[in-house]
């Protein structure tokens, strides 16, 4: 993954909050997947409008988190490959 990308949610998955857990459904295919908080805090990002780049999201994390900057863009990175495969973001590439 490459910063020159930028990453945003797909609109079919609708979202809830409950219990502190970030909860999406992807409408098309009826699946269910539970975020914990880190990935909520990613979730917010590919929902805003023009998404988010990887450096953004982990600009994000290391001010949310205590944490290794490589540790929270290896997990970043491992999320959004899941989403990705899951059909629940996508990228594209965006001007340098």
């Amino acid at each position: 993954m490459h910063d020159q990308e930028s990453w945003a949610a797909a609109e079919s998955v609708a979202v809830a909050t409950t219990n502190g857990e970030t909860v999406l459904l992807d409408r098309r295919r009826g699946n269910y997947f539970v975020l914990n908080e880190s990935g909520a805090v990613i979730w917010r990002l590919v929902r805003r409008p023009g998404g988010a780049t990887i450096s953004e999201i982990v600009a994000a994390l290391d001010a949310e988190y205590d944490a290794p900057v490589e540790r929270l863009r290896s997990d970043a990175v491992a999320l959004l490959d899941r989403l990705r495969r899951d059909r629940l973001v996508s990228c594209r590439r965006v001007a340098a």
